[in-house]
């Protein structure tokens, strides 16, 4: 008989569970290793090092990425992505004897390798006219990351330093003239606006031919306001894509080797706009004017209906309160308002409107010595509406649905007039009885 069959099958079905126990173990030992490094790396990745640094537009992208390059062969990173605006370098494992010997094990008995990653991103800030580089660690080890970012500081303040606006003295006449160049004048204003004007029409330069392209393009796509209508908000979307590619190749491409360029681009997202916009207004509005044409229409309506009525009886219809009725009849602010058609650009409008309820504002203050202000929303919500009825614009409703499909999501609190002027449109349609 053979020895497997002398052996008590108790004591063989005790040494088949201790087996299977100590396999289970061993397996849920590797599992908490796998686990454990897991969640290492998470922890990790909250404190991973970083860098930012405003840069002068006479700084050029080519050389930020060559220092970039510089710093990561030396500190044994290789960039394996890279566009015009960004490069991510990933650390190059130094291989042993021993990593061999590890990658014949099975998978689920291998070490886990974290690797380190820093990505680097040029950013144009358009409120100050600065590039701002910025270089974090996306994932791995801060030790490892830590020499690259401090290399690449390194090389940037040498390179910056070198340059020749660093070593200009700070002489007295030199900090005067520097003074004097900050300053911002109507005459410099519009200089910057014929600059951008001039490339953007030119179809000498790409851009131009690529704007050129698009405004026939659009022209041609949405010739029927009626059947346009359908699509909104998409035209307004594609003009503002158009707009936004347009400022990021100025910002990238364009001369900012002189002082008077670099205080230029303060107005070229404006320029830009008013260049585009006065293009296609007289296609993109009809749009908006087939899409509000009811809501238009009733409020012409009751224009006409009130318009044998006293500025008394206006102010009594839109339930306006007794401290809000003042002599000039907020002349100022209507005529502001009619101005709203004229402009082309959706931030030119939007400014129009802001200035058409801060003059609203200020007559109310200056007719009672300051003893009377707006402080409800729904006082100023009908004053608006008898601006409106007081006004010639055709399409008061189709011009702040325009406004509200530029502003998307951004329409809130920071623009609050736009809300009340909306509000006032509803108030005229739903609530004026006349």
């Amino acid at each position: 008989m053979a020895f497997q069959e002398m052996v008590d099958p108790d004591i063989k079905d005790s040494v088949e569970e201790a087996k299977k126990h100590r396999s289970s173990d061993v397996t849920a030992g590797n599992s908490l290793i796998l686990r454990t490094e897991s969640g290492l790396t998470d922890n990790i990745e909250q404190f991973l090092p970083s860098f930012a640094r405003d840069l002068p537009f006479s700084f050029p992208t080519t050389e930020i990425f060559d220092i970039f390059a510089l710093s990561a062969t030396k500190k044994r990173f290789q960039i394996i992505e890279k566009t015009s605006t960004m490069a991510t370098a990933v650390y190059k494992e130094r291989y042993s004897f021993k990593n061999l010997l590890l990658c014949c094990l099975p998978p689920e008995q291998r070490q886990k390798t974290i690797l380190s990653a820093v990505r680097m991103v040029i950013n144009i800030n358009e409120i100050s006219c600065k590039r701002v580089v910025t270089i974090k660690g996306i994932y791995g080890y801060p030790q490892v990351i830590m020499p690259l970012i401090s290399d690449f500081q390194t090389r940037l303040d040498l390179t910056l330093n070198s340059s020749p606006s660093a070593q200009k003295k700070d002489t007295y006449e030199n900090l005067v003239n520097d003074e004097e160049e900050t300053v911002v004048t109507c005459k410099h204003e519009s200089s910057s606006y014929y600059q951008f004007h001039k490339i953007l029409s030119s179809e000498n330069y790409t851009l131009g031919k690529s704007i050129s392209a698009f405004i026939q393009s659009f022209s041609e796509q949405y010739r029927n306001p009626e059947e346009s209508v359908t699509m909104l908000p998409l035209p307004l979307d594609s003009i503002k894509e158009t707009v936004e590619h347009a400022v990021e190749a100025l910002f990238t491409h364009y001369n900012y080797g002189r002082a008077n360029s670099e205080r230029m681009m303060v107005f070229c997202r404006p320029a830009v706009e008013k260049y585009v916009y006065s293009k296609i207004s007289h296609v993109l509005l009809p749009i908006y004017a087939a899409k509000a044409m009811s809501t238009d229409e009733e409020i012409h309506r009751k224009r006409l209906l009130l318009g044998s009525c006293s500025t008394g009886e206006i102010f009594t219809k839109l339930t306006i309160a007794e401290d809000f009725i003042i002599e000039d009849d907020y002349s100022e602010a209507c005529e502001i308002y009619d101005r709203v058609e004229e402009l082309k650009s959706p931030i030119e409008k939007i400014n129009c409107y802001l200035n058409m309820i801060s003059l609203m504002k200020a007559a109310i203050i200056d007719f009672s010595k300051g003893k009377v202000e707006i402080s409800r929303t729904q006082d100023e919500v009908k004053l608006i509406s008898y601006v409106i009825i007081k006004s010639n614009v055709k399409n008061p409703s189709a011009e702040i649905e325009l406004i509200k499909d530029y502003l998307g999501f951004k329409l809130g609190a920071d623009t609050k007039g736009i809300v009340n002027i909306n509000a006032a449109i509803n108030y005229i349609i739903s609530d004026l009885i006349v």
